[in-house]
């Protein structure tokens, strides 16, 4: 096969070796290289799924591991308002689950300086962990 690929649509045509289709290709179509080729037929894999809800000891575990943790008791000891405090320290340490959407998690994540690709790899990491 032979690859020709649209530039301003993104589409990618295939046309016989043998020329039987060479009158189908348009002009405004480019033949692609063999390393544009090879990326359209083997595309990186997609990144794994974030998982929704990990379990407590799955959080705190790769906060462990990834040296986070004591960060993360700073951050909670800071908080002024002892309502807040005592809500933060439900969801730290009185929760069976952590979810991802968490609003109290994502304000921790936003102290520590953590972006939601990092977050969200803390996620996938947390879940392959089995305590």
């Amino acid at each position: 096969m032979k690859y020709y690929k649209n530039d301003i649509t993104g589409d990618v045509y295939a046309y016989e070796n043998d020329g039987s289709q060479d009158d189908s290709i348009l002009p405004e179509l480019r033949q692609m290289t063999a390393a544009e080729v090879h990326a359209h037929l083997n595309p990186p894999p997609a990144p794994p799924r974030v998982p929704e809800k990990i379990t407590r000891a799955q959080g705190r575990l790769v906060l462990y591991r990834a040296g986070l943790w004591p960060a993360v008791l700073t951050f909670v000891a800071g908080i002024a308002d002892p309502d807040e405090q005592f809500e933060a320290d439900a969801a730290l340490n009185h929760t069976t689950e952590w979810e991802r959407s968490s609003p109290f998690l994502c304000r921790t994540a936003q102290a520590l300086g953590l972006d939601d690709a990092q977050l969200d790899a803390l996620f996938r990491e947390a879940a392959q962990i089995v305590p």
